[in-house]
């Protein structure tokens, strides 16, 4: 009876084991797209990296207003949010690196910042 339970065990992470990983997998990415998708208006995300907690704060919405070292967005829910951008922020426009300049009103935004710290990641979208 022992051999068969080990057997059908085996059989379960060989054939059907993967499958559950790949389950598990695709709902942790439906997570991922629903919590941080295109219906996200803002987050804060507490990590643990290298020993330290991390308070990242992430918000989105549609560039109202950009200034020399900052963003003001217009979140989904209303909310105006001014952003300040560090200076030597990443920035990406549809997905390809680009300076801070390269944004514009009207654009799709979220930013990255830890805390109440300026956004040392800013990803910005076209609208057609």
């Amino acid at each position: 009876m022992r051999i068969l339970a080990a057997a059908f065990a085996v059989a379960v992470l060989a054939f059907g084991g993967g499958a559950l990983a790949a389950g598990r997998f695709d709902a942790q990415r439906q997570l991922s797209r629903y919590l941080l998708g295109p219906k996200m208006v803002r987050a804060e995300v507490v990590v643990m990296d290298r020993g330290a907690l991390r308070d990242l704060r992430i918000d989105r919405g549609r560039i109202v207003r950009l200034r020399p070292a900052a963003i003001v967005v217009l979140e989904r829910d209303g909310r105006r949010l001014a952003v300040s951008v560090a200076a030597d922020a990443g920035v990406q426009v549809d997905s390809v690196d680009a300076p801070l300049a390269a944004l514009r009103r009207g654009m799709i935004a979220t930013t990255v910042r830890e805390g109440d710290g300026p956004a040392t990641q800013v990803f910005a979208v076209t609208v057609p």
